[in-house]
């Protein structure tokens, strides 16, 4: 707002002023929601309407880091993550609409058809890779809901003590707390396998083979199988509780997205679902059912606002 500098208008500016004053004393307060600091608008209450239930099908959210964007490391990390602020208003919308975060286990006999009692909105949070920002900005806002979310662990960069990852010590502590279900995301294989000798010959380490080392299909399970145990052991090693329910491969990819092996999609995908039952993707984000071969989800990111959350709720 451009600011007036004749000497005759501080008078008018004064009045002004005190007129707006009152005007504010005078308004209502925007309406708080159940999340501390998170002010809903007239707009946000009228627009996340308590929705038609859907007892055949459950939204699945996946997001990554909970932080500031100059906190990461990485800028490929910084964009996929979101704001404790987004975050949190995300999960006010959600509840003022009527949803309520479930746990893994309920999730679970849903998908298998089993008997399970379960809100008139159920909605399944997910986070990937295990990053420590998770549990300090995303943690606080779960507790006060009474909700639950999974936390599927990139094991490698927690063992190495990756900048940003956190701790198993705090991990244990969030497994121990009742509201997060750890989870395995990668052991060491969260990175890309070259496959061939171009520049852009990479792909996801459990969907290729290496075939610039000669990598037989025999060699490529012994190698995922490998990476995948390892991973579990340390699970069962640090984190008390741990009990293999999913699995989350890294980029979503087993395969089935894209392979330079035919059988990998079909071999990986059946060692999956017989190793950890459920396998979380996010190539064709919809409504989970009973039933589903994968499990989808819509990757929640910086470009991701509360209107396009909204839509994909209404549509998905």
């Amino acid at each position: 707002m451009a600011r007036f500098r004749t000497r005759f208008a501080v008078p008018v500016v004064l009045l002004a002023a005190s007129v707006l004053g009152c005007a504010e004393r005078d308004a209502p307060a925007p309406p708080a929601s159940a999340v501390p600091g998170v002010q809903l608008t007239a707009d946000d209450r009228a627009v996340w309407r308590t929705p038609a239930r859907r007892p055949d099908a459950i939204p699945v959210l996946l997001y990554h880091g909970v932080a500031e964007r100059q906190e990461f490391g990485d800028e490929a990390d910084a964009f996929y993550g979101v704001t404790p602020a987004n975050f949190a208003k995300q999960m006010a919308l959600l509840d003022h609409a009527g949803y309520s975060a479930i746990t893994l286990d309920e999730f679970r006999r849903f998908h298998a058809g089993e008997p399970v009692d379960l809100p008139d909105h159920p909605v399944l949070i997910t986070f990937d890779d295990g990053r420590a920002d998770a549990q300090e900005n995303a943690d606080r806002v779960l507790e006060v809901l009474g909700w639950s979310a999974v936390m599927f662990v990139d094991v490698g960069a927690i063992t190495d003590g990756a900048p940003g990852y956190a701790t198993w010590e705090a991990l244990a502590a969030m497994q121990r707390s009742g509201r997060w279900s750890v989870q395995l995301h990668a052991g060491r294989g969260h990175h890309n396998i070259r496959y061939g000798d171009g520049p852009l010959d990479v792909g996801p380490f459990y969907a290729y083979r290496d075939a610039v080392h000669g990598e037989t299909l025999a060699g490529w399970k012994r190698r995922v199988t490998g990476d995948l145990e390892w991973g579990e052991q340390e699970l069962r090693r640090h984190v008390p509780g741990y009990e293999p329910l999913a699995f989350a491969p890294p980029y979503g990819a087993y395969g089935q997205l894209d392979t330079n092996a035919a059988r990998i999609p079909r071999v990986l995908g059946r060692e999956l679902r017989a190793r950890f039952g459920l396998v979380f993707v996010q190539d064709d984000p919809r409504l989970v059912r009973p039933g589903d071969r994968d499990v989808q989800r819509l990757q929640l990111d910086r470009t991701i606002t509360g209107g396009d959350l909204h839509a994909w709720l209404a549509t998905a």
